[in-house]
């Protein structure tokens, strides 16, 4: 996909995006990462879901502009931290059931941690499923229940401790 042949509407979007993210400093800055999921929640849903073409555009757009060059400076997260929050933000927004992960894997004495977004309980913007090689200790969760739609988060700690 390029973005010269997006539509203005999907243009003003992957701008209200970029802007976005070029906040997310200060934002990781002045909030702690639970206050920030709650923050980057809707407090409303929309009436109707959207398509799925929708979603797969909108994660595709996400993963080019978070990969852009001017996010790769000092005081911008890494890559997945950077996709994983900004996949949560416009998924939560477009009223998808949307889980952030963050899990972390042990090679002899060295720790690797990682970040990603599901979408019921599918990896969206990974080329390999996370799970088969990070151990998840941190999810928050949005999903819409009831006929009024009201979001209902929760963030819990992985409740299994193992002797590495």
């Amino acid at each position: 996909m390029c973005l010269e042949r997006l539509r203005l509407a999907q243009l003003w979007w992957a701008l209200r995006v970029v802007i976005w993210l070029c906040g997310l400093p200060l934002r990781l800055y002045r909030y702690n990462l639970p206050e920030l999921l709650e923050r980057l929640t809707p407090r409303h849903t929309p009436a109707q879901r959207p398509r799925p073409l929708e979603r797969d555009m909108a994660v595709r757009l996400v993963a080019q502009l978070c990969r852009l060059r001017c996010f790769r400076g000092r005081g911008f997260p890494r890559l997945c931290m950077r996709q994983s929050l900004t996949l949560y933000y416009v998924l939560a927004r477009l009223g998808e059931p949307v889980a952030i992960h963050i899990g972390v894997s042990k090679k002899g004495d060295v720790l690797y941690g990682h970040n990603w977004v599901t979408v019921d309980g599918q990896p969206v913007a990974e080329s390999a499923p996370p799970e088969e090689v990070f151990r998840p200790i941190y999810t928050f969760a949005c999903t819409a229940t009831g006929a009024a739609r009201n979001r209902r988060c929760r963030g819990e700690a992985g409740s299994e401790r193992r002797n590495a």
